[in-house]
């Protein structure tokens, strides 16, 4: 009998460890600062299994793992933002994700979450008032919105639009960017179409972005944009600080060999960065 019995209590134990295994779900940060939550499907040496609600199936390596939690933890990352410096990418800023972004002194930006998927910015610049001595100008005021969501594990791809102008006129920039890689580390090609406010003409251009992650806190990061045999580009060095505002240092050139100075603050804020 008492074998009986022992068999009995050894089929309950792995049928309950079977189903706590079945049902645990668990919440992944990657090295590049990536999350994950899924319900655990198996774990090996080398990888865990997970069931994703978005990308279904995912293997994530052991070695990419930064931390391993039981249960759904929200993500508080606020140093991958979505849009490292201008370059609009494929990645959003998710929901109540907001940040401000000053460009160069002169240059403002509001970037706001409003769910998973859609962006909109708001931004004016000043240096027509400042620096503007003989006479009066409307600074340029920038108007935007972006749609944007994950095809594959590291596959992004969004549609963004961008109106700049002012009381002389404008032009309305529509983007499809195509963006590969991680929320840190990520290639991002955009084409583009310029279209001028209340006129006919449109150019098109295309917009890329190049992130690398060096740390945790800091990233490489160049914006370009090319066109008609002109090349536009911005380099710089992305630091993120321990009281949350990121801080770019970097030049701006063109393959005509001008360089310039480049700089840029930016401050998150909204409830994901609490």
């Amino acid at each position: 009998m008492k074998y009986i019995l022992l068999m009995i209590f050894m089929a309950i134990t792995c049928s309950c460890l079977g189903q706590d295994q079945e049902e645990k779900n668990v919440t992944i940060y990657t090295l590049e600062d990536e999350v994950f939550f899924g319900k655990l499907l198996s774990i090996s040496s080398d990888s865990l299994v997970i069931d994703h609600q978005e990308f279904g199936i995912l293997r994530v390596a052991r070695s990419d793992i930064k931390t391993l939690y039981d249960g759904k933890r929200q993500t508080q990352s606020t140093n991958a933002l979505s849009e490292p410096y201008y370059v609009p990418t494929g990645i959003a800023n998710g929901e109540g994700n907001h940040y401000y972004r000053n460009y160069a002194l002169f240059g403002n930006n509001f970037s706001y979450g409003v769910n998973d998927h859609m962006d909109i910015s708001f931004g004016f610049e000043t240096a027509s008032l400042l620096l503007n001595n003989s006479s009066f100008s409307l600074p340029i005021t920038q108007l935007g919105i972006r749609f944007s969501g994950s095809i594959a594990e590291n596959f992004h791809l969004g549609f963004s639009t961008r109106a700049l102008f002012n009381a002389d006129g404008g032009v309305v920039l529509v983007s499809v960017p195509f963006t590969v890689g991680g929320k840190r580390t990520n290639f991002t090609f955009a084409p583009t179409a310029a279209l001028l406010i209340g006129e006919d003409d449109r150019d098109f251009t295309a917009l890329f972005n190049a992130s690398i992650a060096l740390s945790r806190k800091l990233r490489l990061i160049t914006d370009g944009l090319y066109t008609e045999g002109i090349l536009l580009g911005t380099t710089m060095l992305e630091i993120t600080t321990n009281s949350r505002p990121v801080i770019c240092l970097g030049i701006i050139y063109t393959n005509g060999f001008n360089l310039l100075p480049n700089a840029s603050i930016t401050i998150p804020f909204g409830k994901k960065a609490k």
